[in-house]
């Protein structure tokens, strides 16, 4: 019974720390993709085209909380949208860390 929960303790360390690689590795992808971005509004995107969603972190703006997403476009360069209100109102920080993660993967 002891080895059984000794074994638990090691595995849920060991998902512990690959959760922590994961997001050292998105935290380096973000620190060196950071030249490469640009904001752009949302109506500059095309239509009916999807956007892969590579990383999303909430911000305080003047107009209050907002969620700024980085997306992958056509061009390999990355481009920052923030949110519409209506859409960051239903993000919460379990979809932003399963976005940071690759859990989930989005198409905007």
């Amino acid at each position: 019974m002891k080895e059984s929960s000794d074994q638990e303790v090691k595995i849920k360390r060991f998902v512990l720390s690959i959760e922590s690689l994961q997001m050292n590795l998105n935290l380096y992808q973000q620190f060196h993709l950071v030249a490469s971005r640009q904001v752009v509004q949302i109506h500059t995107l095309e239509i009916n085209k999807p956007y892969p969603v590579l990383f999303a972190r909430w911000l305080i703006t003047q107009y209050g909380s907002s969620v700024l997403v980085t997306l992958q476009s056509e061009e390999n360069i990355d481009v920052e949208i923030y949110l519409p209100k209506r859409y960051s109102d239903v993000v919460d920080d379990t979809d932003i860390k399963d976005i940071n993660t690759g859990r989930k993967n989005y198409n905007l």
